[in-house]
């Protein structure tokens, strides 16, 4: 038990050091002279909730307080009195409101899991004793974004005849019917909200966000599919194991489902491991459906992440210590090699993105999850 702890220390103890490093390479000045961590080394600008709230998570040396005060003040300014919250904000306070470059955006409804992260973002940051400047407005703004959001038989629903970015990192992926990534980020961000909010918004709003949260877990079986080993990305469009999405879910899945997961991930390591790093999905012909076109191998649609094997490790650990370890060594040799790199093909070729913050903050994740024993889930 002491040796095994080791280990996982050991991996942590090196990712950060690795996260310490491409913080300082990967930075951005916020209008009004803040310098802060940006997603990656150029490539990507701005702040976005999940890119810039997970590397402070696990590694508190990047989270000065007097310095995140300064960025809740920005964030504050650009946010609060939108209809709805944004996918990220710009150095300079413009807030963008969907995924995709300024000529090409992504979907025609807020992404899903939006007012989750940013809900994240906020109980975080409150935790780590930072003053939450107009709550009240927050509290608003957050409210308006949770009512865009569409369910149906307790899950978190896209429309088929009409599809939309469900969770950001599947942005450029048709995933429609009810679905898991964006209901999983959903269920905790209702919870988180229900705290963070309460005095704030009504109680009967609140007893509302708890019973869809409760919902979400009550009826994450529909998703289950035991033809294809566990959850389907979507019941739907994307009718596919869901490789990250099976890694979050399996915190609340029960004994008989999480053995089904252990096995799909054994059964098919060749088909998604490669460096290790993680694709989303196992079938050599990519998703099913595209919301962009995609090139097959690439990105989303069958790039190796080094941040997909964070959503897995724990699943791994617990079926089989010997591979996690084996896993991780060759994550940690990999990372540096591919330049801490967003996402790499299959012949390595790396993606634009250097030293995103991301690869390395998902795999500290899941150690810092085993290191506390508790699931994954918890700290979304």
């Amino acid at each position: 038990m002491e040796e095994d702890k080791q280990i996982l220390t050991e991996a942590y103890d090196k990712l950060r050091g690795y996260l310490l490093k491409c913080a300082e390479r990967a930075s951005v000045e916020l209008k009004g002279g803040i310098r802060t961590i940006a997603s990656s080394e150029g490539h990507y600008y701005g702040l976005w909730p999940d890119d810039f709230l997970f590397p402070h998570i696990v590694c508190p040396e990047l989270a000065d307080k007097d310095k995140l005060q300064r960025v809740i003040e920005f964030l504050t300014e650009s946010v609060v009195d939108l209809e709805r919250v944004p996918d990220r904000v710009e150095p300079d306070g413009l807030p963008i409101m969907f995924p995709g470059w300024y000529d090409g955006p992504i979907g025609e409804k807020m992404p899903a899991h939006l007012p989750a992260a940013w809900t994240r973002l906020l109980s975080y940051f409150e935790e780590w004793g930072v003053n939450i400047p107009k709550k009240e407005r927050w509290a608003k703004v957050i409210k308006r974004s949770f009512e865009q959001i569409s369910f149906s038989c307790g899950l978190v629903y896209i429309d088929p005849q009409r599809p939309s970015v469900g969770f950001g990192y599947q942005d450029n992926i048709a995933i429609t019917g009810f679905t898991l990534m964006s209901s999983l980020a959903i269920y905790r961000g209702l919870q988180r909200a229900v705290d963070l909010f309460r005095g704030y918004l009504e109680e009967d709003l609140l007893e509302y966000w708890k019973d869809l949260g409760k919902g979400i877990r009550e009826n994450l079986w529909r998703l289950y599919d035991p033809e294809i080993g566990g959850f389907a990305a979507g019941s739907k469009d994307c009718h596919q194991f869901d490789v990250w999405g099976n890694g979050l879910a399996y915190g609340l899945a029960g004994e008989d489902i999480k053995r089904s997961i252990q096995g799909f991930y054994l059964r098919n390591w060749d088909k998604i491991i490669k460096f290790g790093f993680t694709r989303q999905i196992a079938e050599e012909q990519g998703w099913q459906r595209l919301l962009v076109k995609a090139e097959l191998g690439k990105y989303m649609n069958g790039g190796y992440w080094a941040a997909g094997t964070g959503y897995i490790l724990p699943v791994i650990y617990e079926a089989d210590k010997q591979l996690a370890y084996k896993l991780l060594e060759e994550l940690l040799e990999n990372l540096p090699r591919f330049h801490f790199a967003e996402w790499v093909d299959g012949e390595g070729n790396e993606s634009p993105a250097k030293c995103f913050l991301m690869a390395i903050s998902i795999p500290l994740l899941s150690l810092k999850s085993l290191l506390e024993e508790n699931p994954l889930i918890a700290y979304f």
